[in-house]
């Protein structure tokens, strides 16, 4: 159903439907909208896990509840249909969806009891989506956010999410929500890629500041001596140029990544002597924000400096061996 496009909707005695077009599409932008608020919020109440810890959790967890949920509910569904114990199709387009989800509960044995369970599980699945999704914005218009949001931001965004959908489905039913959706999610295709671009840079950016990390270096010993006045001199003093550009370069990514380590050792240095003395932690010095972001942008200068001796560098070698095989080929 999700790649499903209806081919042959309107052709012969195929009817066209407007599945694809009323919910296939509706859901790419229903998780194109959610996607950038629930992978902040999934990342702040992940901290300390690695990422494949909470890929795996995101992933399988909520795909194997999810997956549990329509296999149950909608075999039983079908089953009801197909057996003539309950006509599923004409509850659905006589009374709409929620009167045939309830009426499929109330087949149940111990129905009440499900049928409760089933609202409370709706109600706190709304919850936590306004709670997530209000926190997330909040801590993102919020500037200096140490712990949580103020709870007034909260509140502001938690009652804004709650007005927009109630006016749309006011004004034009589900149809003029799933446009809305629609016409919001395209815009979030770009921001989403941008997204997966800056996760990218953030990945190196995290590993290189950690403890025990060393680039890659290349090393020259194991090559053969040759003439210099060679076509493979020429190439090796070429090679050795690049090597020496990417070492120097090396050597000022890693004085960069040292400093901005020692910034963020002195905010917790701060932060855990605010706390001895019984002051009020507050918000981060401003002074403290400017210099990390300061030491940060240095770290990302230092490394795109890197990039490309270190790609031409390894060219370089690559040319050399080449030169050399040839060479030995030829003797």
């Amino acid at each position: 159903m999700a790649t499903w496009t209806e081919p042959f909707g309107g052709y012969g005695p195929f009817e066209d439907t407007h599945f694809p077009q009323d919910w296939t599409i509706f859901y790419w932008a229903w998780w194109l909208v959610f996607a950038p608020s629930m992978g902040l919020f999934v990342a702040r109440i992940s901290r300390g896990r690695i990422i494949k810890q909470m890929v795996a959790g995101a992933i399988f967890c909520g795909s194997f509840g999810c997956a549990l949920y329509f296999i149950v509910m909608g075999n039983f569904g079908l089953s009801l249909q197909l057996s003539g114990q309950l006509d599923v199709v004409g509850i659905l387009n006589e009374s709409g969806h929620t009167k045939a989800i309830f009426s499929v509960l109330e087949q149940l044995h111990f129905s009440y009891v499900f049928i409760c369970l089933f609202t409370l599980l709706c109600i706190i699945f709304t919850a936590t989506t306004f709670d997530s999704i209000s926190f997330i914005l909040a801590s993102v218009v919020q500037t200096n956010v140490t712990d949580d949001p103020m709870r007034w931001n909260r509140l502001f965004w938690v009652f804004t999410l709650s007005l927009m959908p109630s006016v749309l489905m006011f004004v034009g039913g589900l149809t003029t929500l799933q446009t809305a959706a629609i016409v919001g999610g395209i815009p979030l295709l770009i921001i989403a890629i941008m997204l997966m671009i800056a996760a990218v840079k953030a990945t190196h950016l995290d590993i290189a500041t950690q403890v025990g990390y060393e680039d890659s270096t290349i090393h020259i010993e194991d090559l053969p001596d040759v003439d210099p006045w060679s076509l493979e001199g020429a190439a090796l003093a070429r090679f050795e140029a690049l090597r020496d550009q990417a070492t120097k370069a090396a050597i000022k990514e890693r004085k960069a990544l040292n400093n901005l380590v020692l910034c963020k050792k002195e905010v917790r240095m701060e932060a855990m002597a605010r706390r001895m003395s019984g002051a009020d932690l507050g918000d981060e010095p401003q002074y403290l924000l400017n210099r990390e972001a300061m030491l940060t942008q240095k770290v990302v200068i230092a490394k795109e400096q890197k990039f490309t001796p270190s790609e031409l560098a390894q060219r370089a070698r690559i040319e050399f061996d080449e030169l050399m095989r040839h060479k030995e080929s030829l003797t």
